[in-house]
C-alpha cells in the first residue's frame, strides 16, 4: 500500500518559538529573582519549544487544587500521562526547596517512579526538576534527559515555561499537498482514541479527565506526525480523533492502516491490544480543496 515507506521521518517545526523570551532579554538578565517571572508570557508550543532546547523526555506539572498533573509532554507514554495525578504533598515533599534546578540520582529517583509506568522507569538514571511560577502559582518542569541546566538561563527558561502553560499545540492548519497529488487522490482516514482515553482516565473527575485526555492527544498526535510523514499528513480533530490522510499507487485498507497503528503505538498504550485505535475510512478525494476542507473541519 505504499504507506511504510512513509513512516521514516517527523516533519520537525522550525521558526522563532522564542522571540518573545528574546525580547525580554535584557529586563530577564536584570532581575535575577525567580518570582518575578512575567505572566504574560503565553502562546508558546511545548513540543517545539522543548525540541528546540534538544529535549525528548520531559513534562510540566500543574496543579489544580491539592493535586498535580501533567499539562504538556514529551515522550511519555499514556500511563505515565495518568500516574502524573498527583498530590501537592508529594511534590513539595520530594523536591528540594529551592527556586533553582534540583538533581536526582540512585536511591533518590525512587519517589519519582510513582509518576512513570514500568517501561519508562528502566530509561531513568537522573531526574531534573525545575520550579517555576504561573499565576502566582508553582508548577514544576521535570526531565529525564541528559541534559545540562547550565547551557541555558535559568530565568529565561523559566519565562518560556510559562508561556508553554497555557500554550496552544500547533495544529498545522495549512498544508502542501502537490508532492501527494503527484502520486494519488488523498485517501482519508478518521482514527479514534476515544475509547482508550475514556479507560485509561475513568476514574478522575470531569475536569482533570479531559485536561490529561487532551495530553495525551498531543502526544499521541506528535506520534502520528511522525507516521504521516510527507507527502502524507495527519490533523488533530475533536473527541479524541486524528483525520489522516495517506497516497498511494495501491489500495489503502482502513483494517490493515488500523492494525499497523496499533502495533506501532503500542509502546505508548502500554499495550499488545490491537483495538486501542479504531480507524474508520472518510473516503477519497481528487483534489486539494476537499482534502484540505477534511483536515481542517472540527
Amino acid at each position: 500500500m505504499g504507506l511504510l515507506s512513509h513512516i521514516t521521518q517527523m516533519n520537525a517545526h522550525k521558526g522563532g518559538l522564542l522571540r518573545r523570551a528574546e525580547l525580554l532579554e535584557k529586563s530577564l538578565s536584570e532581575n535575577n529573582s525567580s518570582d518575578n517571572i512575567p505572566d504574560d508570557s503565553n502562546g508558546i508550543d511545548f513540543y517545539v519549544w522543548a525540541s528546540s532546547h534538544g529535549l525528548h523526555r520531559c513534562g510540566i506539572y500543574c496543579p489544580h487544587g491539592e493535586f498535580y498533573y501533567l499539562k504538556h509532554c514529551k515522550g511519555m507514554d499514556l500511563i505515565s500521562i495518568e500516574n502524573s495525578f498527583s498530590t501537592k504533598d508529594f511534590w513539595e515533599g520530594t523536591v528540594k526547596d529551592s527556586p533553582d534546578w534540583s538533581f536526582y540520582e540512585n536511591e533518590e529517583l525512587t519517589p519519582f517512579f510513582q509518576l512513570f509506568s514500568k517501561n519508562l522507569r528502566d530509561s531513568i538514571s537522573k531526574i531534573s526538576v525545575l520550579p517555576f511560577k504561573k499565576d502566582g502559582n508553582i508548577n514544576y518542569f521535570l526531565t529525564w534527559d541528559d541534559f545540562s541546566p547550565d547551557s541555558v538561563n535559568t530565568n529565561e527558561f523559566k519565562y518560556e515555561l510559562s508561556g508553554c502553560v497555557n500554550g496552544i499545540n500547533n495544529t498545522e492548519k495549512s498544508y502542501n499537498l502537490n508532492d501527494g497529488f503527484a502520486i494519488s487522490s488523498a485517501n482519508m482516514f478518521i482514527v479514534s482514541a476515544k475509547l482508550s482515553m475514556e479507560n485509561a482516565f475513568n476514574n478522575l473527575e470531569k475536569n482533570t479527565k479531559e485536561e490529561l485526555k487532551k495530553v495525551a492527544m498531543e502526544q499521541l498526535f506528535y506520534l502520528f506526525k511522525k507516521y504521516f510523514a510527507s507527502p502524507n499528513c495527519c490533523a488533530q480533530g475533536t473527541n479524541e480523533e486524528i483525520k489522516a490522510v495517506v497516497f498511494s499507487k495501491e489500495e489503502v485498507d482502513e483494517k490493515f492502516l488500523e492494525f499497523h497503528l496499533n502495533t506501532t503505538t503500542s509502546l505508548f498504550f502500554g499495550n499488545s491490544g490491537t483495538s486501542n485505535l479504531l480507524v474508520l475510512s472518510a473516503g477519497i478525494c481528487p483534489n486539494q480543496k476537499g482534502t484540505i476542507a477534511f483536515l481542517n473541519q472540527d
